[in-house]
């Protein structure tokens, strides 16, 4: 079990006005979830670790550090480097390029910008991108408070840095015996890459972006190592369907309208490749008969939104499930002239608050589906929407030159190499041909074809809203809904063993033993 202890939110509240930035490390469970480790738990005060403790930047005695297997979020107060013998050097920088204790390169962290631009009206209004800077101070953070850190020989390098166009590589994370420190807000970088703060205008685009995926993927690996070490068994679901190892998806923004017969190949084509496709509608435009045969298809109906404001994106919805006989299940903002376009935060509450099971995030590039972060109560928290990983667009404008076949040909087999989810889109009534071949040339025999709401359900169901428990035999695992596919599990005994078991389909619970080389039951 990995149990996460953190600040009050009195405390956090103190922190946030003291640094003028949002407290970001406390949605660390999302972040564990996120990579499968679903075996974790709030630490409660008043009760002993029982498992792998995960400390939270902001402790301010050595009386809170626990004396178990541990790993520390930094920076450290002075009290706290003493306790642990350290010495720390305080960097504060833009960007952190991390590597492991080879000096092999894992990653960049950085708190990056954005630039907006209010959409045009009408054709021929010019509408220049600014660089955003939000009217909430503690949306504006850029520096990263680091600390280099010096130990006795007691203590090994986990992890160098180098800080902004620095070459120089410094430890910024030491372990000792049971306990790993890191001298920067890991989990408070890693938690920004997952959120998207409130725009007044249309998102244009990210400046200086780098993905947290890489860092994400190498920091669970480390702290399942760690667990494992100090002989604490460890859950771990796959990130797929038992049989894949990725997703695929091709999303449609449906902006202009195709005739029935160009829809009827497209979606001939689609079953001949066993694809699954996602398209988004605007509901002032709707083909009923369309969006029909789309779903009879096996593929999804979803909203794209123009909505300057919560009552309007409301009345879309009711309109969208009034010509199609359901609510739509997830959205995605519209870019064209008159639109709101895309505004982070916003469209995040405004779905969540009406029920959607997903929404949208641009720019950030998650890597996998992801529960959102919002500021709730002055304080960040994770909310219920799912958000997908960034799209990657086949389509650069409407001329037929105008695509990205070759650069994206190149690149999908990496993403899926990854674990991924790809996401495709195109507008349907233009670069048709470049889509058919991106789809006839890419590997997805082990990569699962899924719609948005497929992919957005599995990792709520399995990783976001499943629980673990401990029972007189062993361990229980409960999950809010049955799924329709078999899940991976991966249990990590304490005696240093791994087995794989397979959870199949249509069950909500399960039971397994540790004792005993068995398979799971209901």
């Amino acid at each position: 079990m990995f149990e996460i202890q953190g600040p009050a939110e009195k405390d956090i509240l103190r922190e946030q006005h003291r640094e003028t930035a949002y407290y970001f490390s406390g949605c660390a469970e999302a972040f564990l979830r996120k990579h499968g480790l679903i075996h974790v738990r709030r630490h409660k005060p008043e009760s002993d670790a029982r498992g792998y403790s995960i400390l939270l930047r902001g402790m301010q005695a050595p009386r809170e550090i626990p004396r178990g297997p541990a790993f520390f979020e930094g920076p450290f107060t002075k009290p706290i480097l003493s306790e642990f013998k350290l010495h720390a050097k305080e960097v504060s920088c833009k960007a952190v390029k991390l590597f492991d204790a080879c000096r092999k390169p894992i990653g960049v962290l950085r708190y990056s910008t954005y630039t907006a631009r209010a959409i045009p009206t009408q054709r021929g209004e010019i509408s220049e991108p600014y660089l955003y800077r939000s009217p909430d101070p503690l949306w504006n953070r850029l520096d990263i408070p680091c600390q280099i850190l010096h130990g006795n020989s007691d203590w090994k390098p986990v992890a160098f840095a180098q800080f902004d166009d620095h070459q120089s590589k410094h430890p910024v994370a030491l372990q000792q015996g049971k306990r790993i420190v890191f001298g920067l807000p890991i989990f408070d970088l890693i938690a920004f890459g997952n959120l998207f703060p409130p725009l007044e205008a249309g998102y244009y685009s990210m400046v200086d972006h780098a993905s947290s995926f890489p860092v994400e993927t190498w920091l669970a690996e480390w702290l399942v190592h760690s667990a494992r070490a100090n002989g604490i068994p460890v859950f771990r679901v796959a990130s797929w369907p038992k049989g894949f190892s990725s997703a695929f998806t091709i999303r449609h923004d449906y902006d202009r309208p195709i005739n029935d017969e160009s829809l009827e190949e497209l979606l001939t084509f689609y079953r001949d490749h066993n694809v699954k496709s996602t398209w988004f509608l605007l509901t002032d435009s709707i083909d009923v008969d369309q969006a029909r045969r789309v779903v009879e298809h096996g593929h999804e109906v979803a909203l794209h939104t123009v909505a300057a404001s919560f009552d309007e994106f409301r009345r879309e919805v009711e309109d969208f499930s009034s010509a199609v006989g359901f609510p739509p299940r997830g959205y995605s903002a519209h870019g064209g002239l008159g639109s709101l376009g895309y505004v982070g935060e916003r469209q995040h509450h405004w779905a969540e608050t009406l029920g959607l099971t997903y929404g949208e995030m641009l720019g950030k590039d998650a890597g996998v589906p992801h529960p959102v972060h919002m500021i709730r109560s002055g304080i960040p928290r994770v909310g219920r929407l799912v958000i997908p990983p960034a799209h990657r667009s086949l389509d650069k404008g409407t001329k037929p030159e105008a695509h990205k076949m070759n650069s994206l040909l190149k690149n999908i087999p990496g993403w899926l190499s990854d674990g991924t989810h790809v996401i495709v889109l195109n507008h349907p009534d233009i670069h048709r041909e470049q889509l058919y071949k991106i789809i006839d040339r890419t590997d997805r025999s082990t990569s699962w074809n899924a719609t948005l709401f497929d992919a957005a359900q599995w990792w709520n169901t399995v990783n976001y809203h499943s629980r673990i428990h401990q029972t007189p035999h062993g361990y229980g695992i409960e999950l809010p809904e049955p799924t329709r596919r078999p899940i991976t599990l991966k249990v990590y005994d304490s005696d240093g063993s791994v087995r794989e078991l397979t959870l199949k389909e249509t069950k909500d619970s399960f039971r397994i033993s540790l004792a005993a080389q068995q398979e799971p039951v209901l």
